[in-house]
């Protein structure tokens, strides 16, 4: 059987822009997991008027949420930096 072949990289930069965007939405992301918690807490608390635990509760997940995901984050880029090295 015949392997596919690969598309060469461009060499312009694009490659570049586009890791510029992924890096853009997933820190983006992380302000949403933070945010959207608290207002779904602020919008139960006023609907059920149980002000401020709902919202406490919104704020509790999403710093949790926020926290794992910048553990992610963090392992992701140790992972691919080039001089970094784990002892085993």
């Amino acid at each position: 059987m015949k392997k596919a072949a690969v598309p060469p990289t461009p060499d312009d930069g694009s490659a570049s822009f586009t890791g510029g965007y992924v890096w853009a939405v997933k820190i983006m992301g992380l302000g949403f997991e933070l945010v959207l918690p608290l207002l779904a807490g602020y919008w139960l608390d006023r609907q059920w008027q149980t002000e401020p635990w709902c919202l406490l509760a919104g704020a509790l997940v999403g710093i949790a949420a926020f926290s794992i995901s910048i553990v992610s984050l963090s392992s992701e880029i140790s992972r691919k930096s080039p001089g970094s090295h784990r002892p085993q």
